[in-house]
């Protein structure tokens, strides 16, 4: 996802772990439920369908990028 994220791609993810706190449902990614395939496909084709979404969340999944990175982001290495 941080590939996609990086390119400026728009994103379509479930809510799990840490990527709510990356992705903003309808700001920056669409979010779905964990396991549900018909939400998920629907986003897809809504993003195919809309491609005034898609490149409103390119453009705002390209700024996530370059803001600095969140604590829950980063490893430590020490």
């Amino acid at each position: 996802m941080l590939e996609a994220i990086s390119a400026g791609l728009p994103i379509v993810t479930t809510h799990v772990g840490d990527i709510p706190s990356i992705i903003e449902n309808r700001v920056n990614g669409l979010l779905v439920p964990i396991n549900d395939y018909n939400s998920l496909a629907d986003r897809i084709i809504e993003l195919i369908e809309k491609p005034d979404l898609a490149a409103q969340l390119s453009s705002a999944t390209g700024k996530t990028a370059f803001q600095p990175s969140q604590p829950s982001n980063t490893s430590s290495t020490s």
